[in-house]
């Protein structure tokens, strides 16, 4: 088996991607298939029901898109410039149809198409929404699009453009002070920054939070448990922690480090 280097890593996950996208044509056509927006979210939430690599696509858009948060909708893109049509979740300061606003869409269904994700946006300059376990935050600069293919180069806007958006996810396995045996997980999280100018991107994936929380830690102090034994078996206190990341961009080598901690 090859190492675990930062290029195997981006290589499996983009032959993951490929043939999830693959395997997603004929439930997300159906989805589109769909006009009204109310209809759309409810096909997709109907796929949910029996996991696949196209649920777990269209997992994190789903979930956001029922946050009790008005700005938020679910719609279709058209097919443009070769591109497939695509799922599309848009943030929007208000409801008319003019008003700032953000989206994120997958372009995954007919074939012979190009096939990848579509970022945009138009005046919206900053936002933050979410819910008690997943919080999403938004800053943007002017007006324009990003097409990022599964395969191939990143196609940026030619005007003054800019988009950051950050998703968390506050998992519910955390290790409180008094645990003495248990795993605990901490927050991923996922940054995506995009430029008309160079780098064009750049994507950090990382496990953890800023205040020390790790990605993943393992405790075991079997003292209490051995009770009297303790003395005589003296089993060191076990205590593992890690913070992972990945770091891509354009024109970069990824970077990945499991930042342990001890």
């Amino acid at each position: 088996m090859p190492a675990a280097t930062p290029d195997t890593l981006v290589e499996t996950l983009t032959q993951f991607v490929t043939a999830a996208a693959d395997e997603a044509a004929a439930p997300i056509e159906r989805v589109l298939a769909q006009q009204n927006p109310a209809d759309v979210l409810q096909q997709l939430r109907d796929s949910l029901q029996q996991p696949d690599s196209f649920s777990l696509l269209v997992f994190a858009l789903v979930h956001l898109a029922e946050l009790d948060d008005d700005h938020l909708s679910v719609g279709a893109l058209a097919a443009s410039d070769g591109w497939s049509r695509a799922v599309a979740l848009t943030y929007r300061t208000s409801d008319d149809a003019d008003a700032p606003s953000a989206t994120i869409a997958l372009a995954l269904t007919d074939p012979g198409t190009t096939h990848g994700v579509i970022f945009s946006v138009a005046g919206l300059v900053q936002a933050t929404f979410g819910s008690d376990k997943v919080s999403v935050s938004i800053a943007g600069q002017g007006t324009g699009e990003w097409r990022i293919p599964f395969t191939g180069g990143v196609r940026a806007p030619q005007t003054a453009a800019s988009l950051h958006c950050t998703l968390e996810y506050e998992p519910e396995l955390d290790l409180d002070a008094d645990t003495k045996v248990g795993i605990g997980i901490g927050s991923p999280r996922v940054t995506v920054a995009l430029s008309n100018e160079a780098p064009v991107w750049h994507v950090d994936a990382a496990m953890g939070d800023e205040q020390g929380v790790a990605g993943v830690e393992a405790r075991a102090d079997l003292a209490d448990a051995l009770g009297p034994l303790s003395g005589v078996l003296q089993i060191q206190p076990v205590g593992e922690r890690y913070s992972p990341s990945l770091s891509m961009g354009a024109g970069a080598a990824p970077t990945f480090t499991l930042g342990h901690t001890g």
